[in-house]
């Protein structure tokens, strides 16, 4: 599997394994699984359910990190699909023919912008924090760097 040829740490490397089998306790999954919970997204606040697809690239809050990181360091995304699996090979097929990136660090880019935005939205849920998405993205960036060069 792709996340393999990533710099990303071993924990996010599972998460990415789950993330592409639709697997991520997303509140859909959670409901799929019987528990009660809420089910629209706590980070755009909107009455659609909490799917992976929808919190990591649909919601507005998902697509403003995105933004940000087109406008700063040219990650493109591509129009999400059904799936994170579909968002994934579009924007790899993207990437690939408009900038050159390397598999290996188009991968670690986008396993660390799901990653991080998948942590946010647990801080919000959990401690009640959230921080600006363009302040995530920087901390995005920041990570990427980090792992590209030490991992």
């Amino acid at each position: 599997m792709a996340a393999w040829h990533s710099k990303a740490p071993p924990t996010v490397k599972v998460f990415a394994l789950l993330l592409l089998r639709n697997k991520i306790l997303s509140r859909e999954v959670l409901l799929r699984r019987g528990f009660n919970c809420e089910t629209r997204c706590v980070m755009c606040d909107v009455e659609e359910l909490e799917t992976s697809v929808h919190l990591l690239f649909q919601c507005c809050y998902a697509k403003r990190v995105w933004d940000t990181l087109t406008d700063k360091m040219g990650v493109v995304l591509a129009t999400p699909g059904e799936m994170t699996h579909h968002t994934w090979e579009a924007s790899w097929k993207g990437a690939k023919q408009s900038s050159g990136m390397d598999k290996c660090k188009w991968v670690t880019w986008f396993l660390c912008s799901c990653w991080m935005i998948w942590k946010q939205r647990n801080e919000q849920i959990f401690r009640g924090s959230r921080m600006q998405p363009q302040h995530l993205a920087g901390q995005i960036i920041q990570e990427v760097l980090m792992w590209l060069d030490h991992g």
